[in-house]
């Protein structure tokens, strides 16, 4: 039983740093879906997996818990980057149009750099 679990927090981690690699949706749901697997297979399972204190198997779920929302946040970081590079995901293609002029949040950098570089 202990080697199951082992085996499931090994592939948790090594789908979470493929996460980070390759950032898809669906990866994303089945990584999160896994680290709550293991969460609450520690919180409410019948027998101690793990031969530790009731505190320290605590610990390790709510550790499980919080590692549950990593995929997201790197997912979150994708779209943010992606919206911020002036690319839309409802266009087909990943790269900006060609030709297109400053975003509105390049005009806004630009302008905040020449205020607080300039003294003015």
């Amino acid at each position: 039983m202990t080697a199951y679990f082992v085996t499931f927090i090994v592939l948790a981690f090594a789908m979470t740093w493929f996460c980070h690699i390759r950032r898809n949706s669906l990866l994303t749901s089945a990584t999160m879906i896994l680290w709550l697997a293991l969460a609450m297979g520690l919180f409410f399972g019948g027998t101690p997996i793990l031969a530790l204190g009731t505190l320290w198997v605590d610990i390790i779920a709510w550790f499980f818990f919080t590692m549950m929302w990593v995929p997201l946040l790197l997912q979150m970081d994708t779209e943010i980057t992606h919206e911020k590079n002036g690319r839309r995901w409802k266009q087909w293609s990943t790269e900006a149009p060609e030709g297109r002029g400053p975003t509105a949040y390049e005009d806004y950098r630009d302008k905040l750099y020449g205020r607080t570089r300039k003294g003015r």
